[in-house]
């Protein structure tokens, strides 16, 4: 806001000895200076979406992308095994052996986390 100000004034200053014919030829300047932040904020989204297209159709060129080597990750292994085999695991056994106090520690620390993540306090039920 304060550069978009000094911005203007110095355009102004510029153009203060022009007449009105000679100002609109010499003065230079970039309309999206003076655009509103949601304006710019959609520009930006609609380069970036311009960019990973740009990104997407270079990665085909190449022939795909770079896949991971070797064989599945244990969250990968996890997730075919059988539940019974999980329900014995040493995590969900050390969630069913939370104390109270520690499972509230647990849901505060989540709640906190949510609203950093989603920018504002998180709404809950009326009571």
């Amino acid at each position: 806001s304060r550069s978009r100000r000094s911005q203007l004034e110095r355009l102004r200053r510029a153009a203060e000895g022009l007449d009105e014919l000679s100002r609109a030829a010499t003065v230079d300047f970039d309309p999206t200076e003076l655009e509103g932040e949601k304006a710019r904020k959609r520009r930006s989204a609609l380069m970036r979406a311009e960019e990973d297209e740009a990104a997407k159709l270079e990665r085909k060129s190449r022939g795909g992308a770079k896949e991971r080597e070797g064989g599945s990750t244990n969250t990968e292994k996890s997730r075919g095994k059988n539940f019974g085999m999980l329900s014995k695991s040493r995590a969900v056994q050390s969630k069913l052996k939370m104390s109270l106090r520690e499972q509230h520690k647990k849901i505060r620390k989540h709640i906190k986390n949510m609203a950093i993540k989603t920018g504002g306090p998180l709404k809950r039920r009326r009571k």
